[in-house]
């Protein structure tokens, strides 16, 4: 990969991400360090100012140094699921059959980078003296600079993955329209499906875990109740985009492949016929093993699904898509039994 790098824009942010993966020790011992740091300094704070016991530990300081950590790790992790599914892809199709690079599809324009850090820098900043302020009034008094810099770092991040996301489906749709769709092999098709349900499953379960590591009460308020929908679209509008119009694709195929066999019976059944008015008794068991041939091709080609995925691809992503309201009932449930 090093030796791509020059190739992925924007330069700046992929040779930041370069420089950690250059470090001397792994990247998660280093993550494993600044959170354990930053929830030992908030504790700290917090116990000198009152506002927590000493020795009991608070869910929001203890977490909150995981977003500085996991949110740019997710850019990383989904470089490295399109790069597992674009040489999958090659060892099927053989380089040179398609013409959308990895290059191109896991980089960004330099100027809309930079749009999508301001707009998730501002962003963030913003949503933490509100909601954090509301939810967790300390995090506006214990190191409140070091709880703005992790929610601007998310929200950059995250908003410059919803940006690649959709300039991603584009590509995604063009590697579709690339693909000689084959009903009998859908293999390359259900490569980059899987891909997109490894982006969609990704975002929910790291967007999600990470409210309910620190603020889990987040998903009663209406900020949460947004955030929630927005996730959860995002992740549903990066799986079914790319995937809508090879689904039209493999349909009108599957259409076209029974009206052949249609055209055909057509064919034998005039011969059948023919054969049957002239006692042709030779024909006729010759025409019959031609039908019944026919009949199996029909039935064979009417049992292939048209959807460009597999079944387990599906039940993977389901759950994903579930958590937000598991949680929420569970929270509204805990509320109404205990009153609170």
């Amino acid at each position: 990969m090093s030796s791509l790098v020059p190739a992925y824009t924007p330069r700046w942010l992929w040779r930041t991400y370069r420089f950690f993966e250059r470090l001397p020790i792994p990247f998660w011992l280093v993550g494993t360090v600044v959170v354990v740091a930053s929830a030992v300094a908030h504790h700290l704070v917090a116990w000198e100012m009152g506002l927590v016991p000493r020795g009991r530990l608070n869910p929001y300081l203890s977490a909150v140094g995981l977003y500085a950590v996991v949110v740019p790790s997710v850019w990383q992790l989904l470089n490295r699921q399109a790069m597992h599914a674009f040489r999958e892809l090659e060892s099927r199709l053989g380089k040179g059959r398609i013409d959308v690079t990895l290059p191109r599809f896991l980089s960004m324009p330099a100027w809309l980078a930079l749009v999508a850090v301001v707009v998730g820098a501002v962003g963030g900043y913003l949503e933490f003296h509100r909601t954090a302020a509301q939810l967790v009034p300390m995090s506006q008094v214990v190191l409140p600079w070091l709880g703005a810099i992790n929610w601007i770092v998310t929200g950059s991040v995250v908003t410059l993955c919803v940006f690649r996301a959709v300039v991603q489906i584009w590509l995604l749709r063009r590697l579709f329209e690339q693909i000689d769709l084959d009903l009998f092999n859908p293999a390359p098709v259900y490569t980059l499906s899987r891909c997109c349900a490894a982006y969609a499953v990704t975002g929910l379960l790291v967007g999600h875990g990470l409210v309910l590591l620190s603020m889990p009460s987040y998903y009663l308020s209406t900020s949460g109740l947004l955030y929630v929908g927005i996730v959860t679209l995002v992740a549903i509008v990066i799986f079914v985009a790319p995937l809508s119009a090879v689904h039209g694709r493999m349909r009108l195929a599957k259409e076209a492949l029974l009206g052949q066999i249609g055209e055909d019976q057509k064919r034998i059944n005039d011969r059948l016929h023919v054969a049957i008015n002239h006692d042709s008794l030779t024909d006729i068991d010759q025409l019959r093993l031609a039908v019944a041939a026919l009949k199996e091709q029909r039935e064979v080609l009417e049992r292939l699904p048209v959807w460009p995925w597999r079944g387990q691809t599906i039940r993977g992503l389901v759950p994903a898509l579930l958590v937000p309201l598991i949680v929420y009932l569970s929270q509204r449930l805990l509320s109404m039994t205990l009153g609170i």
